[in-house]
């Protein structure tokens, strides 16, 4: 996932207007829009201000350690390979989630 399609995920799962995430960064209520639009990454201290205003946080931790909600932002993938390795992170990271549901509605 790209980070700009991630922060309007957790934008909306924090219940924060992505027009307020800019001012809470020090930019115009336009930012996150303008970032998608133009097809941009922002820096990592911006994209690390983003995350906080939606009350998460950008961390770094061993691949084997990533906790099922976690979201990751991936490179886009040019290759074959690449294409095929970025699929299999992908399922293993949805295997990963609905394990954790399914611990959750069983009640662990």
């Amino acid at each position: 996932m790209k980070f700009i399609d991630m922060i309007y995920e957790v934008a909306k799962m924090s219940g924060m207007p992505t027009t307020k995430i800019g001012p809470a960064v020090g930019k115009n209520r336009e930012y996150v829009s303008k970032i998608r639009s133009a097809g941009a990454d922002p820096s990592t201290a911006n994209a690390a201000r983003m995350l906080e205003a939606c009350g998460w946080k950008l961390v770094a931790l061993p691949a084997d350690k990533v906790p099922p909600e976690a979201m990751e932002i991936s490179p886009t993938p040019t290759t074959d390979d690449e294409k095929a390795d970025a699929l299999r992170r992908q399922a293993e990271q949805l295997r990963k989630q609905a394990e954790a549901l399914l611990r959750k509605a069983d009640g662990e």
